[in-house]
């Protein structure tokens, strides 16, 4: 959930960037925890903002996942899609998904870590006040929880999701604190 200005600034003005939102963020419209409901509203923003002609997709850390799979959803209807734009994507350890995916995410205790670990996640990596790319303040409580409440049917769509193995082209972007746990360990 960082700032899409520095990345907006890196691409240029003739590369523009619409950056997305998890649904339910603003705290209007609904929160989606399943994969395929999220892409197919993020390829309807897509095409809201962008009807015709070719587009990058991106997404940061968990995002990327979720880019990928819009890039794929936009493929399949013809459109011609840049490579896609992989920022401080997540390296999935072997079989996390298999057992994620059989855990109850409404059951009370994991429900309040999940809730517990967005809230503190949103809180470090914007300080308490307005933020000009944020779509919430994090001052007001409301705002706050409808948030956090994203995050976590963020979450819960990531957990319950299989990835595929992605063919297409794909420009990744890592940070140097996340370097070490993106690359296997193994590697030169």
């Amino acid at each position: 959930m960082g700032s899409a200005t520095p990345f907006a600034n890196a691409l240029g003005p003739d590369r523009p960037l619409y950056a997305i939102r998890a649904n339910g963020t603003d705290g209007v419209e609904p929160v989606i925890d399943n994969m395929a409901d999220m892409v197919r509203a993020y390829v309807e923003q897509i095409r809201g903002a962008r009807p015709t002609g070719p587009v990058h997709i991106g997404g940061f850390c968990g995002g990327s996942v979720v880019a990928i799979e819009v890039v794929r959803a936009l493929q399949k209807e013809g459109r011609q899609v840049g490579p896609v734009i992989l920022v401080d994507t997540p390296r999935v350890p072997d079989g996390l998904n298999e057992r994620t995916r059989a855990v109850n995410f409404r059951d009370p205790f994991i429900a309040n870590q999940l809730y517990r670990s967005v809230h503190r996640q949103l809180l470090e990596d914007r300080p308490p006040s307005p933020h000009p790319d944020s779509p919430f303040d994090s001052r007001d409580p409301q705002q706050l929880h409808a948030a956090i409440l994203a995050g976590v049917s963020t979450i819960v769509a990531l957990c319950r999701h299989m990835p595929q193995p992605f063919f297409g082209s794909a420009q990744v972007i890592v940070s140097a604190p996340r370097a070490p746990q993106f690359f296997d360990p193994a590697s030169p």
